[in-house]
Parts: C-alpha cells; sequence; structure tokens
C-alpha cells in the first residue's frame, strides 16, 4: 500500500497531502515512526562520545521527526473532522505513543547523558537559543519523571498507560 505519510512529500510548501490521506494509514505510519524512533534513541544512548550538545540534544530533538509528522497529522484530523474511523484510532495510537514517551522519559542512560550537558549550561556559552532548547529538554524529562527512583517509575508508567 503507498502511504502518503511514509512517502517523499512533493506538495508546494512542503504542505501536508490530506486528500490523499486514509485512516489506514496512520498506525503503520505511527509504528514506523515509533521504530525510527527507538532507533535513534537506542544510538544516542550507545553513543561513545562524551555527551554534548550536537550528539546528545540535537540527535534527540530531532529523534522523533517522522513520528511527530505523523501525529501531528492525526491530531490535526481527530481533533478537526473526527469520523467514526478517525476516532477509532485514537485507542490504539494513545496507548503506543504513551508507551514511547515512558520509555524515552524514563530511560537512565538518555537521562544521564543529558544531565551531563546540562551541567554545562552555565559553563559553555551556548547561544540563547541553545541554553532554551538544551533548558526545555531537561526539565520535560524532569517533569515526565526521570529523576524518580525505580518504583516510583514502575507506578507513573502504570498511571500514564492507564
Amino acid at each position: 500500500m503507498n502511504n502518503p505519510l511514509l512517502s517523499k512529500n512533493t506538495q508546494p510548501y512542503n504542505s501536508v497531502p490530506f486528500e490523499e490521506i486514509l485512516p489506514e494509514h496512520f498506525l503503520p505510519a505511527i509504528r514506523e515512526g515509533i521504530s525510527q524512533a527507538e532507533m535513534n534513541i537506542d544510538s544516542i544512548c550507545s553513543n561513545g562520545d562524551e555527551p554534548n550538545f550536537e550528539n546528545t540534544i540535537v540527535a534527540f530533538e530531532t529523534s522523533r521527526e517522522l513520528l511527530d509528522y505523523v501525529d501531528t497529522v492525526f491530531q490535526h484530523l481527530f481533533y478537526s473532522e473526527a469520523d467514526k474511523d478517525i476516532r477509532k484510532l485514537i485507542n490504539e495510537i494513545n496507548p503506543l505513543t504513551t508507551k514511547l514517551g515512558n520509555d524515552i522519559y524514563l530511560n537512565d542512560r538518555l537521562f544521564s547523558r543529558i544531565k551531563a550537558v546540562y551541567a554545562e549550561l552555565d559553563t559553555h556559552g551556548y547561544s540563547e537559543e541553545d541554553s532554551r532548547l538544551l533548558e526545555e529538554t531537561y526539565n520535560s524529562f524532569v517533569r515526565s519523571g526521570a529523576n524518580l527512583n525505580d518504583e516510583e517509575k514502575k507506578r507513573y508508567r502504570e498511571i500514564s498507560q492507564e
């Protein structure tokens, strides 16, 4: 099946080809986006180099590009059209994206790399934009439970999956 969510976008201004997208395109595209994100996160975590802004923060920021695109398109359709087929998908998509979010934000190896870069925030001389991205990235991990102990993380996963 030709999936416009997984194909090179040839629309003017890179606009979303809504007229080509069918409800059955979303789950395969979400699953592919999750798979790519997991591989990218694993690559960041297994990077043997010292954590730095490029190999950790920028790599994290771009690690979910396909998933973010597909999920954004889905959310727009869900909130604007919400026919029965799209509404039905939310019950399949949300658990998948929630699990990935937990797997990312509760990942000790990833968070330790982010913390190492964040520890240099005041001494490294980052640009205003880079500082903001670093702070937002670090704080999103903290807000999502990265500093919890293992038992608390387990409970957090249960609650968020519910």
